[in-house]
């Protein structure tokens, strides 16, 4: 038996191996069905659906498996219809343009077949010619596939014994408490007996202090608090959907608990009481800041109101001036001159700006605003209102509403600050245009001001919303709170970022004091992204083949412009 390729020359023994369906097509097959992991499970596929399912593991000419290594792009041409990479060797010359691999270039992929017609001479079963690199690749890519999932099985034996170690100690520590809590009523029946005095004030002190000093100690934060994240996932993406800790979806199961038990009670008695203590934000009033959804929640708060103004006619017609952020950013100056260019042209021809709408952090590109600098900008040029928003606010970067004197203000508790999703706040500074904010949703409370209106929107679930003072008592367990939690999310992630950005000789995308808890990096310019449908492409490639998820963005060069970011 022979095989023969670009690459070189051997005899495999003969295969034999027991006959069965393919679990993706469903054929039934005497001979070999490879043992693969696919997405998490673990299939027996035929040797077609093995590399129909891996486009980019292999040449589809040769067969040469790449081992998670493709050629370079100089040294290939890609498939424009699926994520195959053929050698340019390998390809007919000269190749079709848009170029599609042999699988992709027959008009029925259902006659399409990887093998020859020489695959089982003679009813037996050797294995000849090209028929045996197939099967070599495809056995090749099952393979890789099991090394991973075996490699996964020791992650997650050692998650179980890290488990069994933390609820040892977990337990130790209960009984310790125990113990002090006997010592303690002990030690105050002696002192009661003895005629109290300060003695009993000094040890509830001392059992005060044990307490809080066992709230501070280190926490093994992917044991303990986020158990319920799957495991196998490497989730670079906390700015989209946060991470909500299990005690956290705990004590909200039980906010849904008590509406469930008596409901009256709970929407009469304990939903106001919960949504005032909800309203923890700096502020003149507790009446200026509102409980809502989300960020785009708060914003369709504001824009109603300024739609309205234009409606009734206390605005002329309006226009929209946007303002594109420079990236890569190099310092805040820059971002000064681009506000103060698009207010100049708002103000052409007698006009008026009525609301600067102002990001306090971009996601991507991810930069920090300086919009303290920019409400005052607005003001001396002469904006009516000026609405903040921090979609990634709270928990990323210091937010005092007081000190940037903006209107309105914005920011999601569940993306930074560990809340639940369905919570944010709104801060609307009182005015005389404060009247004229109403949530979206109407029901029995309109007209009774904003924060009244958000808190009863009609029956639905609110725990989210009731959730931010246990969230509050959560990130106080961290040293240093919640102060401590962004210098160490910051402080990382810019090292992680200059890691990358140096290992793959590219930059980041603004100077490390205009990050928060999110840096944009450079990818090498080697992986040939060149528009929105590569980094999809590229984005699903790390989810489904390396188990990471992560935002990627690409930014279309102007005429005469040079990538800075990718090198």
């Amino acid at each position: 038996m022979t095989m023969n390729n670009h690459h070189h020359q051997q005899q495999p023994p003969p295969l034999t191996a027991s006959g069965g369906d393919c679990g993706n097509c469903g054929a039934h097959l005497r001979g070999l069905l490879h043992n693969v992991r696919l997405r998490g499970i673990q299939r027996k596929l035929c040797t077609s659906c093995v590399l129909r399912l891996h486009p980019s593991s292999f040449c589809p000419v040769c067969f040469a498996f790449y081992d998670s290594k493709p050629p370079h792009p100089s040294k290939r041409f890609a498939c424009s219809k699926c994520a195959s990479f053929t050698h340019s060797l390998c390809a007919s010359t000269p190749p079709p343009s848009p170029y599609l691999c042999p699988p992709c270039s027959t008009p029925s992929s259902a006659s399409f077949t990887f093998f020859s017609n020489d695959t089982y001479a003679g009813g037996g079963r050797r294995i000849y010619g090209k028929s045996v690199a197939v099967i070599l690749c495809a056995a090749r890519i099952a393979s890789a596939s099991m090394s991973k999932a075996e490699a996964v099985v020791w992650i997650e034996a050692e998650k179980k014994a890290k488990n069994a170690a933390f609820a040892r100690k977990r337990a130790r520590e209960a009984l310790e408490n125990v113990a002090l809590l006997i010592t303690k009523n002990n030690v105050n029946a002696t002192q009661n007996n003895n005629g109290g005095g300060d003695g009993s004030a000094q040890l509830s002190g001392s059992a005060a202090s044990f307490f809080n000093a066992n709230k501070k100690q280190n926490v093994n934060v992917s044991q303990e608090l986020f158990s319920h994240h799957d495991s196998t996932i490497a989730r670079i993406n906390n700015g989209s959907f946060g991470s909500c800790p299990q005690s956290i979806i705990s004590a909200q199961q039980s906010w849904q608990l008590k509406f469930l038990r008596q409901s009256d009670r709970f929407c009469f008695n304990g939903l106001k009481k919960g949504f005032l203590e909800s309203r923890l934000v700096n502020a003149d009033h507790v009446d200026e800041i509102s409980i809502v959804d989300n960020a785009t929640n708060a914003a369709a708060i504001v824009l109603q109101s300024v739609s309205w103004a234009f409606s009734q006619g206390s605005s002329r017609k309006g226009y929209v001036i946007e303002v594109q952020l420079p990236f890569p950013v190099t310092s805040v100056s820059e971002i000064v001159v681009g506000i103060r260019k698009a207010l100049e042209r708002g103000k052409r021809n007698g006009r008026k700006a009525r609301l600067a709408v102002i990001d306090h952090i971009t996601s991507m590109p991810s930069v920090v605003i300086p919009v303290k600098e920019l409400v005052k900008i607005c003001g001396e040029e002469g904006v009516d209102q000026v609405f903040i928003d921090a979609a990634h606010g709270i928990g990323c970067i210091n937010v005092d509403v007081k000190e940037i004197v903006a209107d309105f203000y914005t920011s999601n508790l569940h993306k930074w600050f560990f809340c639940p999703p369905l919570v944010a706040f709104l801060y609307c500074m009182k005015s005389s245009n404060t009247n004229d904010l109403h949530h979206p949703v109407i029901s029995h409370e309109y007209g009774n001001g904003l924060a009244i209106e958000s808190a009863w929107i009609g029956t639905r679930d609110y725990s989210t919303q009731l959730m931010v003072p246990q969230v509050l008592d959560f990130v106080n367990r961290f040293e240093g709170r919640i102060q401590g939690i962004k210098k160490r999310n910051h402080d990382v992630v810019v090292e992680m970022g200059e890691m990358l950005a140096n290992a793959w000789g590219t930059h980041i995308g603004c100077p490390s004091g205009m990050c928060a808890s999110m840096i944009m990096v450079g990818l090498p310019a080697c992986l040939g992204i060149s528009s929105d449908t590569d980094t999809l492409k590229f984005r699903t490639h790390l989810r489904d083949n390396f188990a990471i998820e992560v935002p990627i963005y690409y930014q279309t060069l102007k005429d005469g412009e040079v990538n800075l970011v990718t090198g």
